[in-house]
């Protein structure tokens, strides 16, 4: 199912860059694409509510002709506050549409709990980032069934696009046969400078469904 691959590769080029404080919800969409065939789209939407509470939603839906024959979407939403400067999840839900099944679940983190839930990371990644950060990062995430070790190794600067290089790796939830199957994935997030902020670009990387990238509309 390519919006596992999606997904997979949007939870694994994850770099922390918390919002920018505002006092009106903001919005952004993004292309997605599995071997060079566009698939769907992600919008993501993103508050900070009186308390000071990052709260995220994020759907994906196939789009044009494939959504005639595969109707796959997903909503989630998330809430974090920010502590030292690091996101910090409170709360995490989703409601899943595979095409063939739905479901949904609820994951509630403790406090200190450093974890991050999907969509905080997914929103995270798509979010601009201080030019001053480098590409290296560890997070581990958790869905409520599964848990990865996502690792940004390095990154290559190009005029004003940065490329950083990692991986995303299984390391809960999982059967032993998946994890001879598959152990993880390796992945690139590229994004561009406009002043004192980097901002995302695209993201590529190579699944078991060929190709998947993630674009800024």
């Amino acid at each position: 199912m390519f919006l596992k691959a999606a997904l997979a590769l949007a939870l694994s080029v994850i770099i922390h860059a918390p919002a920018t404080a505002q006092d009106t919800p903001t919005a952004r969409s993004f292309g997605v694409s599995v071997i060079g065939i566009p698939v769907g789209e992600v919008n993501l939407t993103h508050k900070i509510s009186e308390k000071g509470k990052h709260v995220y939603q994020s759907g994906f839906a196939t789009t044009g002709l494939l959504a005639i024959v595969k109707d796959v979407r997903f909503i989630m939403l998330s809430r974090a506050g920010v502590v030292s400067g690091v996101m910090d999840p409170e709360y995490y839900t989703e409601q899943m549409n595979t095409g063939k099944r739905t479901s949904s679940n609820k994951v509630n983190f403790r406090p200190g709990d450093a974890r991050w839930d999907p969509n905080t990371a997914m929103a995270s990644v798509l979010s601009d980032r201080p030019v001053t950060e480098g590409c290296g990062f560890e997070k581990d995430v958790f869905d409520g069934e599964r848990s990865h070790r996502l690792t940004i190794n390095s990154g290559t600067k190009q005029g004003d696009k940065l490329e950083c290089t990692g991986t995303f790796m299984r390391t809960g939830g999982y059967t032993e046969k998946q994890l001879s199957e598959r152990l993880g994935y390796d992945f690139m997030v590229r994004y561009v400078q406009r002043g004192d902020r980097y901002v995302f670009d695209m993201a590529e990387g190579h699944t078991d469904f060929g190709r998947v990238r993630i674009h800024s509309n």
